[in-house]
């Protein structure tokens, strides 16, 4: 399975949990009173009932999901970044004793 597919999947489970909690906070409310329209306090109390258990992991795989879409369109391009970092880490940044020096191009001390 791609990074895409996994990214799409998450958040789909997010906007699915998402969900889940107005569903269920209006079946709590049509059971408890048959006057449900125009009665928003009744709803918001409902709601509060459910607590912030879905609210979360719906944010949770929210975040995982955007960073697995991330993750696949700037994967490939970070490791190009790397490479070229490490070709030039290679190339700059080696210890003095390590270069390598032409025979011609005299040292100090000789």
């Amino acid at each position: 399975m791609s990074r895409r597919t996994t990214g799409v999947i998450f958040i789909a489970i997010a906007a699915f949990l998402y969900a889940t909690r107005y569903i269920c906070g209006t079946l709590l409310t049509v059971n408890s009173n048959m006057n449900f329209i125009g009665n928003h306090e009744m709803y918001v109390t409902a709601l509060d009932t459910l607590g912030s258990g879905l609210t979360i992991f719906s944010l949770l795989s929210l975040v995982i999901g955007a960073g697995y879409l991330i993750w696949a369109d700037f994967g490939g391009k970070l490791r190009e970044v790397k490479k070229q970092y490490d070709i030039m880490e290679e190339q700059y940044f080696k210890p003095v004793e390590l270069r390598e020096t032409s025979p011609d191009k005299k040292v100090d001390g000789d």
